[in-house]
């Protein structure tokens, strides 16, 4: 696969290399028509020119998010994002039907805490974004106890979280 050599064109260096990212889904518009190939967040520019967005077919993450869309002068810099299956031991009752996704992202200086956006497809019925807190316990970032929240733009179901360094 072409897209997964290593010297695959990567305008942004955020790890997926603009063929990918330009296959994402772009949001529905208002009218319900469909959005720009490539623009996973609907802010009319393609997210392979964007260091602060990444995508892939299924899925866009925006670092340095404020309800999707990039917080003026946040300088976050996403250096690496990829995605991978569930593993194979969970909690009971718990399910990851998008998997596991990783990135790696780089504060402007002095910050110690970044908002993030993640968009996946509605049908996969994500509803949080959990990770291990420093007890071993999983957390949704993405629910109000912990500043995030769940919401549906343009056919995407969005998950808004925050990560403290």
């Amino acid at each position: 696969n072409a897209s997964n050599a290593p010297d695959a064109p990567d305008s942004d260096r955020d790890g997926v290399p603009n063929d990918q990212e330009d296959q994402a889904t772009g949001l529905l518009r208002p009218d319900g028509s469909a959005g720009m190939a490539g623009d996973g967040n609907g802010d009319g520019i393609k997210d392979s020119q964007q260091a602060a967005v990444s995508s892939t077919r299924s899925q866009t993450l925006v670092a340095g998010s404020q309800d999707g869309k990039l917080i003026p002068d946040s300088n976050a810099r996403i250096s690496k994002m990829e995605h991978s299956a569930a593993p194979a031991t969970m909690p009971k009752g718990m399910e990851m039907p998008v998997g596991l996704t990783s990135f790696t992202v780089s504060l402007a200086e002095g910050r110690s805490t970044e908002s993030f956006s993640l968009y996946a497809d509605p049908a996969l019925g994500a509803t949080g974004y959990w990770i291990k807190d420093s007890t071993g316990t999983w957390v949704n970032l993405a629910s109000e106890p912990y500043g995030g929240k769940v919401a549906s733009e343009g056919g995407r179901t969005r998950l808004d979280f925050q990560i403290q360094d």
